[in-house]
């Protein structure tokens, strides 16, 4: 929701204003720039609601996707805020369930199974897009780089949990709509992948 249209929602509560962003983000009800739909943002979400999120049916037409099974790489988003976090701009906290019979460990690799690093990163990249559509930017998500990336862990069909923090590190919302953060993910609670400069751009 752009700042221009607050006395729309003069009736909503606990509506806080992310000032990085210019734009509105509440636990509660958002209404679109265009009230096309309206958004209920939450501080967590279920793999149902993420799935929903793939459909288009989250954020409204036009706007920030999650990929569908199975390349979906979230099972739930445990926290989301619109400040906090290293910066000062956002958090955002995943978790991914890693059982052994995970499409990727059939085909990488024959009798070495291992999750693709890549994978690890695309799960980054699909949290930080969706961090993108909760705070209300418009467009759709298409990651375009990273800086650094450092991976020291592997995620074996033997491991339980994949945990994923996002500290958000600026987001603009201008001609140039953009996404920026720092992040890692932990195997078991053990550091796996450290990224930072990762960055979503969202394209109407």
């Amino acid at each position: 929701m752009v700042a221009g249209n607050s006395a729309k929602l003069r009736n909503l509560k606990n509506v806080s204003i992310c000032r990085h962003l210019g734009i509105f983000v509440t636990v509660g009800m958002v209404t679109s720039v265009t009230d096309r739909f309206t958004f209920e943002g939450k501080s967590s979400y279920a793999r149902n609601e993420l799935v929903e999120c793939g459909h288009g049916r989250l954020f409204g037409p036009g706007n920030a996707l999650l990929p569908l099974p199975p390349m979906l790489m979230l099972d739930r988003i445990t926290s989301i805020t619109a400040d906090g976090g290293l910066h000062g701009k956002g958090k955002a906290l995943a978790e991914m369930d890693i059982k052994p019979d995970l499409w990727f460990f059939e085909c990488h690799f024959a009798s070495d199974p291992v999750m693709p690093g890549c994978l690890m990163q695309d799960a980054l990249w699909q949290l930080l897009g969706f961090f993108a559509g909760w705070c209300g930017l418009p467009g759709k998500g298409r990651a375009i780089s990273c800086g650094k990336i450092k991976l020291s862990e592997q995620v074996l069909p033997t491991a339980k949990l994949l945990s994923f923090e996002l500290n958000i590190r600026r987001v603009i919302n201008r001609r140039l709509v953009l996404a920026v953060a720092d992040a890692i993910a932990k195997v078991d609670g053990a550091l796996a992948l450290e990224a930072d400069d990762l960055r979503v751009a969202l394209f109407t």
